[in-house]
């Protein structure tokens, strides 16, 4: 008797363990592109890494020019604040003495120290606000008066108006007077002040006021190196 053929439920059991016996093909290698030159977002060379050397110069220049830009407002500071000084010490000290003051406290920080440059800017900045007290003050209070929004606004201690025990008022004064002087007796710029503040200043200031504050300052003779001084730090 023939044997009856094998059914495809006995079959399929036996091709399935036939495919677990087998071995697993191997992928196939995958194709890796080719890096060119032409593909300038993966280029076949790597960019060249800077030298130490490089690396050292290009540091030195970005610190050369961080201190030019952070240096002319420290210094604003130190003269502004000497100003004050000078302002509210009740005729305590001359402007010799705080000019000295303010050098040797300088001197005395590791972190800031006065190249002589700005150490002699400090001094004339300084002894010029003491010789032009009066004229300054009288500059402030006339471009005060020619301006109708300070009035308006109560902005007259902003401008250096009031009493100095205040020492907001204080404050303003000693940045105030530097301003004029700045402008009107050394003809240079100003960073430290406000636009507003600024504009009455530059524009308010009468002439009379303007030819006092120069007679004042100036009788001390020119100074050509704050001027020089005032370009190299930005600072006038």
């Amino acid at each position: 008797m023939r044997r009856p053929a094998p059914t495809l439920c006995l079959l399929l059991p036996l091709a399935q363990g036939a495919l677990l016996l087998a071995p697993a093909p191997r992928p196939a290698p995958r194709a890796h592109a080719r890096l060119s030159s032409s593909d300038p977002f993966r280029p076949e060379n790597p960019p060249i890494e800077p030298s130490a050397s490089s690396r050292r110069a290009r540091f030195a220049c970005h610190r050369l020019a961080f201190s030019a830009l952070t240096r002319a407002p420290l210094l604003s500071a130190v003269v502004i604040n000497a100003i004050q000084e000078l302002l509210t010490n009740d005729g305590r000290a001359s402007a010799d003495a705080v000019a000295e003051a303010a050098l040797h406290a300088r001197r005395a920080d590791p972190d800031y120290t006065l190249t002589a440059a700005e150490e002699q800017l400090l001094t004339s900045r300084v002894l010029r606000v003491g010789a032009a007290r009066g004229a300054l003050l009288t500059l402030l209070e006339a471009a005060v008066a020619a301006t109708p929004w300070v009035t308006k606004y109560a902005a007259e201690a902003s401008f250096g108006l009031g009493s100095l025990a205040d020492p907001y008022v204080a404050a303003c004064r000693a940045e105030c007077m530097l301003g004029a002087l700045v402008l009107h007796a050394e003809g240079g710029t100003v960073a430290f002040l406000d636009e507003e503040r600024l504009e009455v200043l530059r524009g308010a200031a009468p002439p009379a006021a303007i030819s006092a504050v120069r007679a004042a300052a100036l009788d001390m003779g020119e100074d050509v190196l704050g001027e020089q001084a005032c370009d190299c730090f930005g600072f006038a």
